[in-house]
């Protein structure tokens, strides 16, 4: 991705709808985003149009709350989705990022105009109409000062820190946060939850868990302020789709629970081994890099992971079957298919069904011609089509297309070995030891042959 992914930033617009966006407030990551892609020093802006993989629309929709909405008359969102329409049909459209907690609804009144957009999104929440397999879920940033991007300190130790679960926030917040104040307000010496308190920052460094529960939007700054404070973060939310999770495993270094678990957050942090805590807080030590905001931006900080949600997800966009799968999918899953696990499966489905039907054909070919032959033929198919997959590699051919066709023809390489080493030794009646070892020796070949396709 460093050496290929280009994007294209549209010139067109004005200020301050558009180009320019918030640097120092809870949706700064929107402001520094476009600015690090228009800005003309990123490695990843395209020359020109052509050479581009994908089209960064640089609205910001923070900035058209605060200068067509400012002063409030009402939050209907039609003249949010006029102007950001009037926008997309001036010029092509791909993809936008959207991180204010109103954004998801811009595209909902008219699909087809969206159709190829990726939504790049802190408010994801999959009742909304978040779609994990070509959105991209991002963090929520409260950036106080943009002279002072990260604020990640080490906080105490492991061993010093004294309270269990902390949070500290506004009350009439959401539908969460006052179940959590219900339940656990000024009611628990090891579970502390206040509205406000002398020294924030302070509390969250001497907590094992920090308490990150959603307010009006799924997202929630405290899961940035919790790994910059070296505290394990506990995600109370329901429908949200954590970001990266693509790449990261967030159960390794967070926990996350549904909000009807709020009552049981004392005997759920109460079953973590210490051992399996400290796993965890060091995890959380090593995984901050992700979530860093450099200006320009670093290898595997949060703008990088932002682009290379984008690369990955190419695919999905231009492969549209993929979508309806999806959505399939979520039906009868409710959603238990976004940690993209289950392509896992897909693969497998798809090698052992090619391989099953290579095999059937590939056994009455061998019934019709020179057993030698057959033999001969299928290890030098082998051998050539383990050439073409080095070609893939070196040349970066990595169009869907090309890498399907390939996997099929060496599933049917694989299956022609089988099936000839079979009837090779049915047929010459090798005795126990040679055909012992001739067994050995394809079987290492073929493990080998499964493990590149």
């Amino acid at each position: 991705m460093m050496k290929r992914f280009k994007v294209w930033t549209f010139k067109e617009g004005q200020l301050p709808l558009t180009h320019v966006g918030p640097m120092d407030c809870i949706y700064s990551i929107e402001g520094h985003f476009i600015d690090e892609m228009g800005n003309g020093k990123s490695p990843f802006m395209a020359q020109h149009h052509h050479e581009a993989h994908a089209y960064f629309i640089p609205v910001s929709v923070v900035n058209i709350v605060k200068y067509i909405y400012m002063p409030v008359t009402d939050w209907h969102r039609r003249r949010m989705v006029r102007v950001v329409k009037d926008y997309v049909n001036l010029i092509a459209d791909r993809w936008l990022t959207e991180m204010y907690s109103q954004a998801p609804g811009v595209t909902k009144d008219d699909p087809e105009l969206y159709e190829n957009f990726m939504r790049v999104l802190c408010n994801a929440n999959t009742s909304e109409g978040f779609k994990p397999m070509r959105d991209i879920s991002v963090p929520e940033y409260n950036i106080l000062d943009k002279e002072k991007l990260n604020s990640f300190t080490l906080g105490q130790p492991p061993s010093n820190r004294s309270i269990l679960g902390f949070f500290a926030g506004g009350k009439a917040h959401g539908d969460i946060r006052p179940l959590l104040f219900e339940h656990w307000e000024n009611k628990d010496d090891e579970i502390l939850v206040y509205e406000k308190v002398p020294d924030y920052n302070k509390m969250m460094e001497q907590s094992k868990f920090c308490l990150c529960p959603s307010g009006w939007e799924v997202a929630s700054p405290r899961i940035i302020e919790s790994l910059q404070a070296g505290c394990v973060p506990m995600i109370i939310s329901d429908n949200y789709t954590l970001p990266f999770n693509d790449v990261l495993d967030w159960s390794k270094f967070s926990m996350f629970i549904p909000s009807s678990r709020i009552p049981e957050i004392k005997t759920i942090l109460k079953g973590v081994s210490d051992k399996q805590y400290m796993k965890m807080q060091r995890r959380v030590m090593k995984v901050r890099m992700h979530f860093e905001i450099n200006r320009p931006a670093k290898p595997f900080d949060a703008i990088h992971m932002v682009l290379h949600s984008v690369w990955i997800r190419r695919l999905n966009l231009k492969l549209g079957f993929w979508d309806s799968w999806q959505y399939a999918c979520e039906e009868k899953y409710h959603g238990s298919m976004n940690d993209g696990t289950h392509r896992l499966g897909e693969l497998d489905l798809a090698f052992l069904s090619a391989y099953t039907i290579r095999m059937y054909f590939a056994g009455h070919v061998g019934d019709r011609i020179d057993l030698r032959l057959f033999l001969a033929y299928g290890m030098l198919g082998s051998a050539v089509l383990t050439c073409v997959f080095q070609w893939e590699i070196g040349l970066a051919l990595s169009t869907a297309g090309y890498i399907y066709a390939e996997q099929l023809f060496e599933v049917e390489a694989v299956a022609a070995r089988m099936t000839a080493l079979w009837l090779f030794l049915m047929a010459w009646g090798c005795n126990q030891t040679r055909r012992r070892e001739l067994i050995i020796q394809v079987t290492d070949e073929l493990l080998m042959t499964y493990q590149r396709t």
